[in-house]
Formats: C-alpha cells, sequence, structure tokens
C-alpha cells in the first residue's frame, strides 16, 4: 500500500463516503490480485448502486479520487492508467545479474505441442491489463484493437493465422472480447472479413465469447444509452439494425467485474487447447528455469 499526501483535502460527507467505497472496492481487488482502470471502479460504483450511470457521476467520481490520491487517502498503486507508461531498455549492472534475470523471466512456448492455435482479441485497452493475466499465463498473443483494427494490424494477423495452418496447425481461433453496442457487435464480423479478404480462406474462427446478449441478461451489467449520433443519425446499417433489436441500450465489456472476464477467457482456452500438453510443457520449464538458477548461484560462487 503506497499512500502519499501532497495536498491538504478535507471533503464533504457525500464524497467521504465515495471515498470510503473506493477504497473497500479496491481492498477487495487488490486481495485477488486486480489494479483498476478509472472506468473499471466506477462501474464497480454502478452495478452496487452506489452512484448513476451517466457522465456527471463519472467525472464526480474522477475528481473526487484524484483528490482523494493526492490527500494520501487512497492507495497510489490501485489505479492505473494503462495507456501511459515509462518505456527504458532493460539492464544489468553484472553477469550474475544477467543470468539471475534470464533464470528468473525464463519461459518457453507453452503452446508448444498444441494442435489448435489460439489469440485473444479486445476492443478495449482498459482490460488488457485483466485479460494479460491468463494470456501470459497459456502464452498466447493478445491484441488490442482500440476500436476498429487498423490495416496493419490486420495484415499482420492474416501473416501469423497463415503460418500456424501452413506449419500444422489444425485450426485457428481468434477470441473476442468487445462492447455491446452497434460497432461492438460489428467488429467481430470486420475481423472475420478482412482476415478472409487476406486470404485466410478458412481453418478459423472468430468467436465472441463477451459481452453477448446472453450475458447481459444473465449478469446485467450497468446499461448506457446510445445517442442518435451514435448510430450516425441512423443512416448507417448497423445502426438502424442494432436499434430494431436492442433499443438505445447498450453495455460495455468493461463493465463486467475482472474475475468474471477472467473466467470467462480461461474456460474458453481451456475449452479448446490440449490442456496434458500445457501441463508437460509447463512441467519441462520449471525444470530448465531450475537448471538456470544453479547456473547462476555457480557463478556467483
Amino acid at each position: 500500500m503506497v499512500k502519499e499526501a501532497f495536498i491538504q483535502y478535507k471533503p464533504h460527507k457525500a464524497t467521504a463516503q465515495k471515498i470510503e467505497w473506493a477504497n473497500t472496492i479496491i481492498s477487495e481487488y487488490q486481495a485477488q490480485g486486480y489494479i483498476l482502470t478509472l472506468r473499471q471502479l466506477f462501474y464497480q460504483f454502478v452495478s452496487r448502486d452506489l452512484i448513476k450511470n451517466n457522465k456527471a457521476a463519472y467525472d464526480s467520481l474522477s475528481e473526487a479520487l484524484t483528490n482523494a490520491r493526492m490527500a494520501g487517502m487512497i492507495d497510489w498503486d490501485a489505479i492505473e492508467d494503462r495507456g501511459r507508461f515509462p518505456r527504458i531498455p532493460a539492464c544489468t549492472n553484472s553477469i550474475y545479474e544477467a543470468l539471475y534475470q534470464t533464470a528468473a523471466n525464463f519461459r518457453v512456448n507453452r503452446q508448444s505441442w498444441q494442435k489448435q492455435y489460439v489469440e485473444v482479441w479486445c476492443e478495449k485497452d482498459a482490460l488488457s491489463g485483466i485479460l494479460e493475466r491468463v494470456t501470459y499465463h497459456y502464452h498466447l498473443n493478445l491484441v488490442i484493437n482500440k476500436g476498429y483494427g487498423s490495416t496493419t494490424s490486420a495484415y499482420a494477423a492474416a501473416q501469423r493465422i497463415k503460418w500456424q495452418l501452413e506449419e500444422g496447425k489444425e485450426f485457428c481461433h481468434v477470441i473476442y472480447f468487445g462492447d455491446h453496442d452497434p460497432s461492438g457487435l460489428d467488429m467481430v464480423r470486420d475481423v472475420h472479413d478482412r482476415l478472409q479478404q487476406m486470404r485466410v480462406t478458412d481453418g478459423f474462427e472468430v468467436k465472441h465469447i463477451a459481452l453477448t446478449t446472453p450475458q447481459v441478461e444473465y449478469y446485467n451489467p450497468p446499461e448506457n444509452n446510445l445517442k442518435k449520433d451514435d448510430f450516425g443519425k441512423l443512416k448507417d446499417p448497423r445502426g438502424i439494425s442494432y436499434f430494431k433489436e436492442f433499443g438505445n441500450s447498450s453495455w460495455e465489456v468493461d463493465a463486467l467485474s475482472p474475475e468474471i472476464l477472467t473466467n470467462l477467457l480461461q474456460l474458453e482456452i481451456e475449452s479448446t487447447i490440449d490442456m496434458s500438453y500445457f501441463k508437460e510443457v509447463c512441467k519441462c520449464e520449471e525444470e530448465w528455469k531450475n537448471e538456470l538458477f544453479e547456473l547462476a548461484e555457480n557463478y556467483s560462487e
């Protein structure tokens, strides 16, 4: 826990209650190893009926949390901004340190021997920290679209999938996470069509596992109201079709809790790959990692 104060701040009663609620929610997720974004924390407030689901409530919460963190009332490590982070080349100060870091970071391709190739795609960068915990464990590519993917990223994906099929994979699976709104649902089609256009003609699927209509009905995430402009003034076919089926209601995939998202992805991966191969590769990795640690220790002597 890192609480450091830079300002004096005495919130009024309603704001103090929000800060107390925020610390409770943060503690729950820190206990599970999760760090939330501001938007995810906001949706936890909404889903617990603590605040309304609108921009004014979001802005008010953001201001309260900013002041509370500056005043040392909320852990600085509890909320992360996944869009802004420093970059610096990796380095070591000794051969022993280099050997030790190599051992600590050693990984083999945990998808070795698998007959199915799997990638995970997500519309929202804000979910990368949650999904990455799972994709890192299973050693899968995680692709963040940030809306509709670019032509460059689509071409790169097509090349990866074609190469996997040429190398003997039986089938390629793209697991997709996106919002339940006109664009979010259409992106599944867009990814599929772009890959086909780039001559990935068969041997693959794009599977939408969140946020689906049955999940909206089951989990009941906070609802957003789309405006007329969100449908391109009802001239966009995606908007017209969506409006006919769902009205002006939409739901964001961020609104599902981290544990639900994690469980959905883990279950999908484990039902797709051969877990016996996966466990065997992990066993080999651990043995080789121990050998590297021994080399590092022997060098230090």
